[in-house]
């Protein structure tokens, strides 16, 4: 493993610099009889001299309670929870101070046996190893768009500004923890609440602006449809007497469902259009991301694709009014009227999914 991880390189004894010994632990695992053997090799750290064999030493390691808020969230939410372990870990680490030590036992370079050891990574036993490690895997964490958590060092969020998960998590820890823990002051005097507010604004900030570019989208589409539905109802299909002004297909029966499904897209469409609108004009606050705008965009989505739909029953309904005898054309027309609703349900689905079991299945049903 350590050559693997070209944990050292040899060279010549240097002058004036302490040289760390080495040993060999040895370790059986047993399981009714010996399953496995393991040999690790150890520094032997404790004639290391602070601040000259090492400086920093502190590393943070995950708190219980963080785990089992987490392990909270996961459930409340349906999330799956995999872990991982990373072989030898602390063979990982990479040296910022200059460190020799002795050939270990049994592997001593023939010919070169008054050569050292300079250490490239950490070794097990050496001060420095828990801080080079962590050192080194915040470093990948961060790279990769993880945000660490200012409260929690060992904790690491990566968020997707398509998701409405603003603010749950503080709302599921303050569900397991005990009510004292919530008026709780840190060393700057602020409060649970007050962190995680300060700590998430730029999450907050992209929620808000994916709300508002999905509103204003949607807007635009409900617009155009209340606009199209509402000079339909005034234009029906075949015109008017000019008698009496009635529609010539008054009494006909696909009239009546002509005039039932534009109603139901006006209706519809117009909701979905304030809905939207309410969106844009929200406060935005943290408990908005909770209920509000995820209840008021499943709202919208609903009624817009109600709207979608009466839209092209409608239409349908108008060319078979119009179209009478001509039953192939009417059938390959219904058709095509038909692909707009197949297009909307798969690509708005996901999202209308995401919206509902992150939000409203998680605060609503459980």
């Amino acid at each position: 493993m350590t050559e693997k991880n070209n944990t050292w390189e040899l060279v010549n004894r240097p002058h004036g610099k302490d040289i760390i010994g080495v040993k060999w632990v040895y370790k059986t695992y047993p399981n009714g009889t010996i399953q496995k053997h393991k040999a690790r090799l150890v520094a032997k750290g404790y004639s290391q001299q602070p601040g000259i064999d090492y400086n920093e030493t502190f590393a943070p390691v995950a708190r219980l309670d963080t785990i089992r808020a987490l392990i909270a969230l996961a459930s409340q939410k349906g999330w799956s929870i995999h872990q991982l372990d990373v072989k030898s870990a602390f063979l990982n680490g990479v040296l910022e101070e200059e460190i020799y030590v002795e050939q270990p036992q049994g592997f001593v370079s023939e010919g070169k046996e008054s050569k050292v050891l300079r250490l490239r990574k950490t070794l097990y036993g050496l001060k420095q190893t828990p801080r080079a490690w962590y050192s080194r895997i915040d470093q990948y964490f961060m790279d990769r768009g993880f945000r660490k958590s200012k409260s929690k060092p060992t904790l690491y969020i990566k968020s997707q500004a398509t998701r409405p998960d603003i603010v749950l998590l503080l709302q599921v820890v303050e569900k397991i923890v005990h009510p004292k823990c919530k008026e709780e002051k840190n060393s700057d005097g602020k409060k649970p609440r007050e962190l995680f507010s300060e700590s998430h604004l730029e999450m907050v900030k992209a929620g808000e602006k994916w709300a508002k570019d999905t509103a204003g989208s949607f807007t635009l589409v409900g617009t155009l449809i209340t606009t199209i539905m509402f000079a339909a109802a005034f234009t029906v299909p075949g015109g008017n007497h000019q008698e009496t002004g009635a529609p010539i297909f008054l009494h006909d029966h696909i009239f009546t469902l002509f005039i039932i499904a534009d109603a139901i897209s006006l209706f519809t469409s117009s909701t979905s259009v304030l809905i939207f609108i309410g969106i844009l004009t929200s406060r935005y606050a943290e408990k908005d991301f909770l209920k509000t705008l995820p209840l008021k965009l499943l709202c919208g989505l609903v009624t817009l694709f109600l709207s979608v739909v009466a839209m092209m029953v409608a239409f349908c309904a108008s060319l078979a009014m119009m179209l009478k005898g001509y039953q192939r054309l009417i059938i390959a027309a219904m058709s095509l009227a038909s692909i707009p609703v197949i297009v909307l349900v798969p690509s708005q689905l996901r999202l209308f999914l995401e919206i509902f079991n992150s939000t409203m299945n998680a605060t609503y049903i459980k």
